[in-house]
């Protein structure tokens, strides 16, 4: 009981009184139910006012069976239904972070729920604007491992405990339950059939899952947890949009099974930024939608001296055109043209620097 304040243990007896239940209120605070039982009858937070008659009032309404242990529907239809908005939110974060619980014996019903890192903590409170009357408030999360990437890998450290981010829930409703049956039909992620996408949904998505290479002017968006049919699909749907991404695929080194995940170059890296702009309201998610204008080659090259072109050339030997043209900042297709002798061609009339097959034919 611990991680409420007296406010809130006031306003949780408060809502017992005017008829939630033990059940409902422990999800939508995110405590035990007996913690909200010895909060209500006085066994815990002694300091809160109730009312003289507490104890009969519990007796009383547990005999009439008012408090039934996961059979709350009188209290769910005090919730209005999702907007259309709020539904908007949820298949995007569903494409993305955002999960379904699963239903248990003692749970009734599904909840969403969505995890992010300490330094999206403000994303989940505008999740928990945004999903009102729904939501329950953040919690916190400890941690005793660290990820750490080395070379495209996800390595695991221990350390002592820490907090590593922030949870955002729902309280479970129907609602929820109807989702997760669509969502995840066999306690699987899948991508359903009837679903639909709008720029919102789709900007969600790409807050979640998505990273943007301005650079080299393409956007990627993570869909390694599902199949490569249901990349297919989503491949389809973002037609609609003139989005057009690519599906590549990558081999799991430690289950051997096939990644997609799609790539948006040229015009459709163009329509995808314009699109979800308007819906990507974070400063620190201003990453996602920073953009250039795609650029002629002589202009990338002009970004460059003669020592940077010689630079290049020297590293060309030891290293990739890719892993040179990040050093750069500039697109690999131009590292490929200075190598092939298509730019900079005075800097190479006559010497040794470029191989002659590299050199563009006269």
């Amino acid at each position: 009981m611990s991680k409420i304040t007296q406010e809130i243990a006031q306003s949780i007896i408060d809502e017992y009184c005017q008829g939630g239940s033990s059940f409902d209120l422990a999800d939508k605070y995110g405590l035990w139910q007996t913690s909200i039982c010895n909060l209500i009858s006085g066994r815990t937070w002694k300091k809160c006012k109730r009312p003289n008659n507490i104890k009969e009032l519990i007796k009383q309404r547990y005999e009439k069976g008012l408090i039934k242990k996961g059979h709350s529907d009188y209290l769910h239809n005090q919730y209005p239904p999702l907007t259309d908005r709020q539904r908007e939110i949820l298949v995007g974060s569903l494409l993305g972070d955002g999960g379904l619980h699963k239903i248990y014996s003692n749970q009734p019903n599904s909840y969403f729920y969505k995890k992010q890192c300490k330094k999206y903590k403000g994303y989940l409170d505008w999740h928990f604007q945004e999903l009102l009357p729904f939501s329950k408030p953040i919690r916190e999360q400890y941690s005793k491992e660290e990820l750490v990437c080395k070379d495209g890998l996800i390595e695991r450290f221990e350390t002592q405990e820490h907090l590593s981010g922030y949870v955002f829930g729902t309280c479970s409703h129907p609602f929820f339950t109807e989702m997760r049956k669509e969502w995840y039909p066999n306690d699987k992620k899948v991508v359903p059939l009837n679903l639909e996408l709008t720029p919102l949904t789709i900007a969600m998505w790409f807050c979640d899952d998505g990273s943007n290479c301005f650079q080299n002017r393409e956007a990627k968006i993570c869909t390694q947890s599902f199949t490569i049919e249901e990349a297919d699909f989503l491949c389809q749907l973002l037609k609609q949009f003139e989005i057009e991404p690519n599906i590549m695929i990558k081999i799991s080194s430690k289950t051997g099974n096939k990644q997609p995940t799609l790539k948006c170059n040229s015009t459709s890296y163009d329509n995808l930024i314009d699109l979800i702009r308007p819906y990507v309201i974070w400063d620190y998610m201003s990453h996602k939608i920073k953009w250039r204008k795609a650029k002629q080659q002589w202009e990338y090259s002009s970004l460059l001296t003669e020592q940077d072109v010689l630079q290049i050339y020297e590293l060309s030997k030891t290293h990739k055109q890719y892993e040179i043209a990040e050093k750069f900042s500039v697109h690999k297709n131009t590292i490929s043209s200075i190598l092939r002798g298509e730019s900079w061609q005075h800097l190479f009339h006559n010497c040794s620097y470029i191989p002659k097959s590299r050199r563009r034919a006269s």
